[in-house]
């Protein structure tokens, strides 16, 4: 045997917990937002510890606690799932969206004209010099 124990390694356990709480996000399933807990709960006992992980852990655990909070208090919809949250990178995605995003202005027809009867589609304006720079066949 190599030595090599995927029971007793860090990275496995918390990759494993950020795939059940994705599902779980997903799904609205609470039975997956318990196995996710439980896989961060046992990262914390993995000897030797593991700083980054065990901190990475614990706000995970912090985080669920957070939502399993939240959602006491909000209760359920009138379907009887739970509440699915958005993420805290999903709200932040759609906040920079929302206020980042301004309408594109159409291209001006003056700086695009229509080749004359060759049938190639619109000549594109001369100002660059890449263009200038391709032979007349091209």
């Amino acid at each position: 045997e190599d030595g090599f124990d995927p029971k007793q390694w860090h990275k496995v356990w918390m990759s494993r917990g950020g795939i059940r709480r994705k599902l779980a996000q997903l799904q609205g399933s609470e039975e997956l937002y318990a196995q996710s807990k439980a896989d961060y709960e046992y990262v914390l006992s993995i000897r030797p510890l593991n700083e980054s992980y065990v901190t990475k852990a614990r706000r995970c655990l912090q985080q669920l606690a957070a939502r399993e909070s939240e959602r006491g208090r909000s209760g359920r919809d009138s379907e009887g799932k739970a509440q699915a949250s958005p993420s805290p990178k999903r709200r932040r995605l759609d906040a920079s969206r929302s206020r980042s995003r301004s309408p594109v202005p159409a291209p001006s027809t003056a700086a695009v004209e229509m080749a004359p009867e060759t049938g190639r589609g619109p000549k594109l304006p001369l100002g660059s010099k890449a263009l200038q720079a391709l032979p007349e066949d091209a």
